[in-house]
C-alpha cells in the first residue's frame, strides 16, 4: 500500500518513497492543472479504489466537478478526468456500486452525480427537486438505504426505492436548530440509525436529531458528547449508552478531564483519542486556541488505556490518524515530523 499525501487547496499531490524516505512530488501527466476545492478541512474527504494490484484511483471533491486521478508512480505523476459539472459542495462518498458527490451547477442548481469505481467515467445523475440556497455539508454519512449530507440548515439525502431508483431530497433542519458539527461524527446507535448533534433554541438545551428517518425525533441531552460513530464519550468516562441517556449514578461536578476521541475500530471497540486535564466543558475546549497538553492513547473495551504520546500544540484533536506499513501514526500540524508505533498482530 502506498502512501500518498494531499493538500486540496494548492492541488499538491506527494508519494512517500520508502527506499529514499523521502517525499516525491507527483506532477499531472495529462494537460491541465488538477482543480483545488473550497471545502473546509473538516467537510473534506476523498474516496480510494483499486483494480487489483496495478491502478489506484483517488476520487476528490474540487471547484471543477468530481475528480479522478489516476496514480502512476513508475513516471512519478497521474492523470485526471472529472465527472460531471459544476463545483464539488459536498464530498464524495462510496456507495452501493458507485461514487457519489453533492456539485452545484453554475446556474446555482444541486444535483448529485455518481462516478464509476472501476473507471473514474462518469455515472449516474440525480436531480434535487427545487432550488437550494447557500449551504455548507458537513461530512457525508450513509446506510443501506440512503446517503445523507448534513448541512448548516437542512440535510441532503439520496435515496434508494424498493424498485431500484433513487432520488434526492433536500429537508430544512427544525425551526430553531442548529446543527453541530465540531463534536464528531454522528451517533450510530445498535439499532442502525445515525443521530446529528445540535443546539435546540426552543428548548435551550442541546438535542440530538435523527438523520436517516423521515421524522427527525429529537432526544434532548443533558450535555453534548464527542462521539466517532458508535462510541461516545461524556467528557472522559466512555459510555455505552447513548448520548442522551445519562448514566444513573455519576456526576460531572468532579470531574477533572476530557478524552476527544479521533478514531474508532471495530476491534474490541477499540478507540485512540486525546486526553485533556481540564475543568471546562467540551464546548469551551474546543473553541479555545490556546496550546493544550494531552495525552494521545488508545481505549478499547479489552484494555481500559495505553498511553503513546504526549502533546502540547492548539487544537490538538485537529490532527490526523493514519495506519501505514504495518505502524500507526500521528500527525499534527504544529509538530515538526509525524509520530509512529509498530503494530502487532
Amino acid at each position: 500500500m502506498e502512501l500518498i499525501a494531499l493538500d486540496p487547496g494548492q492541488s499538491m499531490l506527494k508519494w512517500w518513497q520508502p527506499t529514499s524516505g523521502q517525499w516525491a512530488l507527483l506532477e499531472q501527466l495529462n494537460a491541465g492543472l488538477l482543480a483545488g476545492s473550497t471545502l473546509p478541512p473538516t467537510a473534506w474527504r476523498c474516496e480510494k479504489a483499486h483494480d487489483g494490484d496495478t491502478t489506484s484511483r483517488l476520487f476528490l471533491p474540487t471547484s471543477h466537478g468530481l475528480a479522478c486521478v489516476q496514480l502512476d508512480l513508475l513516471r512519478l505523476g497521474y492523470r485526471v478526468g472529472y465527472a460531471g459539472g459544476g463545483a464539488c459542495c459536498g464530498a464524495p462518498i462510496r456507495w452501493r456500486n458507485g461514487i457519489w458527490a453533492v456539485l452545484r451547477s453554475p446556474s446555482g442548481q444541486l444535483h448529485l452525480q455518481e462516478a464509476d469505481p472501476s473507471s473514474g467515467s462518469a455515472g449516474q445523475v440525480v436531480a434535487v427537486d427545487g432550488t437550494v440556497g447557500e449551504e455548507s455539508f458537513a461530512a457525508p454519512t450513509c446506510v443501506a438505504r440512503q446517503i445523507i449530507w448534513p448541512g448548516v440548515h437542512g440535510k441532503l439525502v439520496l435515496e434508494v426505492a424498493a424498485d431500484g431508483s433513487l432520488s434526492a431530497e433536500y429537508r430544512l433542519w427544525p425551526a430553531g436548530i442548529e446543527p453541530r458539527f465540531d463534536f464528531g461524527s454522528p451517533y450510530l446507535s445498535r439499532d442502525g440509525q445515525l443521530w446529528q448533534t445540535c443546539w435546540s433554541e426552543g428548548d435551550g438545551s442541546y438535542a440530538y436529531l435523527r438523520l436517516d428517518g423521515r421524522e427527525v425525533e429529537p432526544r434532548l441531552a443533558s450535555a453534548p458528547r464527542a462521539c466517532t460513530g458508535q462510541i461516545n464519550y461524556r467528557l472522559s468516562m466512555r459510555m455505552k449508552l447513548a448520548p442522551w441517556d445519562d448514566p444513573e449514578h455519576g456526576s460531572d461536578a468532579n470531574s477533572r478531564f476530557l478524552f476527544v476521541p479521533l478514531l474508532e475500530s471495530v476491534v474490541d471497540a477499540a478507540a485512540i483519542g486525546l486526553r485533556m486535564e481540564t475543568t471546562d466543558g467540551l464546548e469551551t475546549v474546543l473553541l479555545s486556541q490556546e496550546r493544550q497538553r494531552a495525552v494521545l492513547e488508545i481505549q478499547s473495551d479489552r484494555v481500559a488505556e495505553q498511553r503513546l504520546f504526549v502533546m502540547n500544540v492548539p487544537k490538538p484533536w485537529t490532527g490526523r490518524v493514519f495506519v501505514h506499513d504495518h505502524k500507526l501514526w500521528f500527525w499534527h500540524p504544529e509538530l515538526k515530523q509525524i509520530v509512529g508505533w509498530e503494530l502487532v498482530a
